[in-house]
């Protein structure tokens, strides 16, 4: 219906509603004879009846009669006069049927909002947009943008009219709207987008307050607004009691269209979306942008790419979103601005915390939408803080780092490594009263930082892998902890000292990936249920016995001693020998996405972040636990010394193998479901050793390479000293190389003298052409023997699967929760994966009866 003047030219993009529901375009009619005769009576009524026009206290809204001057009209008094004459109109007798009517001052006519669940009792013109508006006075219609804001028929007339001045402001709006969003654009949206007015609220009385519809206005206040800035307002001055109902969540469900960000910190990051599917406004300026994230700060992906990990698409609400705001389902564009704006602005300065004031201020909208906003923002803030993806590390304290409510109560902490430490500060930071318990003489666990070589040598994790999105690497900039990103280039030398060509080292490489890419098909055809025992070992040799009949020729030694290396550092990233990892789930992990990018190695070390995490928190060294009682209303922990704590709730942050050993005595007992789990999780183990030298002699044969390795000369030794790290600093020379697999039981039969002399064989045998020295000084890592951990990173055992990771996670009952590496599927084996458990733990704890 073209003639109503609101259906306009569709374009090829369906709008996912309709502009104008339940309403049509009314042009008014001249009276005929008998509707004047009619309408003469309703006058001489309302004439007599004008002493009951009242001041309706309820929108604080007087009736103005003396502005309208149009004499042709329905006349009504009030409310009760109101139903009376429409008993009257509606009568069968009556001769002629008159439109129902609504308020009359004075011989003037008022109508009401057509839209039937309008709460308001007498519309105003919000626009302005012409000479004519109607104000608060007569018009032939209302168009309801939302309960409270509503525009006139004469402004409508202004911008929609071609002939009309109004016209040359609305059509390059809409041509610029439809160049890069999906919605139809129609006028009810250019009012939305240009005409309503904006709100602010005062920094001092947190009122909030209409400052007209001056966008450059609304920007130089937007920070720091006060009540005094409006002519005769103060902070004494009552709120429009538009404010409360704005307020509530139930009042979008009033609005014709959402309200739109405009000039998102987000913006210039999301060119690849429709603007209105995201909830923004298309920007005025196209123009490359200089602004950039933050280094290694990637929140957004588009739907072609490749899932990262932390990583989330900027135009759908992932699986915990939709949970928590299911009510935004229908049209989820208001809340993905909200998201999109407060990620785009972590990753532009993760050092920040972001605060719901400081966010605000980036949320610019126009309408009672803004009130609504801020109301939602709360719960986005707190959710993506919650979660993890935001306000995590180490950042300054704020005085209220949540906007909701939620638990408070006393947790102990059992394992001050960095997944306590994680949890601690998350908790700490909500107001919890947290205590670790550590069994040692200082946090860190596993990581673990040793300096008496002259530089920092990390005898536990000291790689990031991948740093993209990397919650460590990110708390290590916090902190402005020194990285190195390591390179791409490793050196192969065999024991002959021959360096292996790099097109041979290729191909070889490459029929690996040939390997393990079978397995993964075979993997698809199998039932899994009837191969669970078999081992990755066993599987690899047959996938390599298919491949070099059916594909490839047989392997030269050379090329033999190449796959053992790539075998052997297979070994190193599971902790296992290859006999013991299970053939069906050893990379479980993989099914979800990784962090990407280069990875990055920490001059200093990680304890730097950890000790930083327990920074301000209470913690007890030197306290071994023996037992947990949850049995109780309060939780009970008791240590070897006879020490006793009790706290509303306790996480366990503690490695795989003081589960399996049994050394804390759990009342009740755990579920048999959890410690058959943690049974079958294989507890994964290497060990470091680093040399100082007088001299760099390796430099002159690999250069500044970062790394370099060594090709076994049988299967047997794949696993010893398989990679050097160059870990040089200034003039102290230090390599670093790793034993892993089988050759474990190697070391543990060596004293450190003989282990140390075997490697310089190596080296010496690599290095046939230099004088390789004897080393000055080393340092070695005993994870085998440590009382406090007997590992370095679990792996999925032969006989195990990816659910056990879930099965220990799983808190029991309401007061014991688990965190750890061990815990945490996705990232099993990491640091990051330890942390990330640590937030996963607290989350569980604040939201609880909350």
């Amino acid at each position: 219906m073209a003639e109503n003047g609101l259906t306009e030219l569709k374009s090829k993009r369906t709008p996912k509603r309709k502009s104008f529901p339940d309403e049509d375009y009314v042009i008014p009619k001249k009276l005929s004879n008998k509707k004047k005769t009619v309408v003469n009576k309703l006058k001489e009524t309302a004439n007599t009846q004008s002493n009951l026009i009242k001041t309706e206290t309820k929108t604080k809204e007087t009736y103005v009669d003396s502005s309208l001057k149009t004499k042709k009209k329905v006349i009504s008094t009030s409310s009760k006069h109101q139903t009376k004459d429409k008993k009257h109109h509606n009568n069968k007798n009556s001769s002629e049927k008159i439109s129902p009517v609504k308020h009359v001052t004075n011989n003037n006519p008022l109508k009401k909002c057509p839209k039937a669940t309008c709460k308001s009792v007498r519309p105003v013109c919000f626009a302005n947009g012409s000479k004519s508006c109607s104000g608060d006075g007569y018009t032939a219609r209302w168009y309801h943008m939302s309960d409270y804001e509503h525009f006139c028929n004469n402004c409508f007339d202004h911008f929609y009219r071609t002939h009309k001045d109004g016209f040359k402001v609305y059509e390059p709006w809409k041509v610029h709207w439809s160049s890069s969003c999906r919605k139809e654009a129609n006028l009810k949206l250019f009012m939305s987008e240009e005409m309503l007015p904006f709100w602010l609220q005062c920094a001092s009385c947190d009122k909030w307050r209409n400052i007209g519809n001056d966008t450059t206005k609304m920007k130089k206040n937007i920070c720091n607004f006060s009540c005094n800035k409006i002519d005769n307002v103060t902070c004494v001055t009552e709120e429009s009691e538009y404010v409360s109902s704005a307020k509530n969540p139930d009042w979008i469900r009033s609005t014709i269209a959402l309200p739109y960000l405009k000039d998102s910190p987000a913006t210039p990051f999301l060119k690849d979306f429709y603007y209105d599917g995201i909830g923004q406004s298309p920007p005025t300026v196209t123009e490359e942008s200089s602004i950039k994230f933050a280094e290694n700060m990637v929140p957004f992906y588009s739907p072609e790419d490749s899932e990262k990990a932390r990583c989330i698409c900027a135009d759908v609400m992932t699986a915990e979103e939709r949970q928590e705001f299911f009510n935004h389902l229908k049209d989820p564009s208001m809340f993905l601005a909200l998201r999109n704006l407060v990620m785009a602005m972590w990753s532009l300065n993760p050092k920040q915390y972001l605060t719901h004031k400081l966010c605000m201020n980036s949320v610019i909208c126009r309408g009672l939408g803004r009130i609504t906003l801020s109301e939602e923002l709360k719960k986005v803030l707190d959710f993506l803080t919650i979660n993890g993806y935001i306000n995590f590390g180490i950042l300054p304290i704020v005085p209220k780092p949540f906007n909701l409510n939620y638990w408070k109560g006393s947790v102990l902490i059992i394992g001050g490594g960095i997944s306590g430490a994680g949890a601690a500060r998350q908790l700490h930071n909500a107001g919890c009263k947290v205590t670790i318990v550590e069994a040692s003489e200082r946090c860190g666990g596993r990581v673990k930082d040793d300096f008496s070589l002259g530089n920092c040598i990390g005898l536990g994790a000291q790689i990031i892998t991948g740093c993209i999105n990397n919650p460590l690497f990110i708390m290590c900039e916090q902190i402005n902890l020194p990285l190195r990103y390591l390179g791409t280039r490793c050196d192969l030398i065999d024991d002959q000292g021959t360096s292996i060509d790099p097109t041979l080292d290729q191909e070889v490489e490459f029929r690996f990936n040939l390997i393990l890419d079978s397995l993964e098909d075979w993997k698809q055809v199998i039932n899994k249920q009837k191969h669970e025992k078999i081992s990755l070992s066993e599987a690899l040799a047959e996938q390599l016995k298919e491949l070099q009949k059916n594909i490839c020729k047989e392997m030269t030694p050379i090329e033999m001693n190449l796959l053992q290396f790539h075998l052997g550092n297979l070994e190193y990233g599971c902790g296992s020998s290859l006999q013991n990892v299970s053939a069906v789930h050893w990379n479980q992990n993989e099914e979800f996405p990784q962090y990407s990018g280069a990875h990055a190695w920490a001059d200093d070390g990680f304890e730097p972040v950890i000790k930083k995490l327990v920074e301000g928190i209470k913690v007890e060294y030197n306290c071994q636990v023996v037992s947990i009682d949850t049995s109780s209303k309060k939780v009970s922990i008791e240590t070897k010394s006879g020490m006793k704590f009790t706290a509303d709730k306790v996480i366990c942050a503690i490695p795989l193998t003081i589960y399996q050993s049994r050394a804390i005595t759990f009342k009740p007992k755990l579920p048999e479901e959890k410690q058959a789990a943690i049974d079958r999780l294989g507890a994964g183990l290497i060990e470091k050793i680093a040399l100082k030298f007088t001299k760099p002699f390796w430099r002159n044969k690999i250069g500044e390479a970062d790394y370099f390795g060594h090709i076994p000369s049988s299967p047997e030794d794949r696993g010893l000293f398989s990679v050097f790290y160059d870990v040089s600093k200034g003039n102290n020379y230090i390599l670093m190389t790793v034993v892993a697999g089988e050759s474990i039981k190697i070391k543990a039969q060596l004293s450190d003298k003989e282990l140390i002399q075997k490697c310089m064989v190596v080296l010496t045998n690599i290095f046939k052409d230099e004088i390789v020295p004897q080393p000055t000084a080393y340092v070695m890592s005993s994870w085998a023997t440590d009382i406090n951990s007997k590992m370095a990173y679990s792996y999925v055992k032969v006989g195990s699967s990816g659910d056990d990771y879930d099965i220990v996670a799983k808190p029991v009952g309401n007061n014991l929760f688990f965190a750890g590496e061990v815990t945490n599927r996705q990232f099993p084996q990491t640091v990051t994966g330890a942390y990330l458990s640590g937030l996963r733990e607290a989350k569980r704890i604040l939201l609880c009866e909350s």
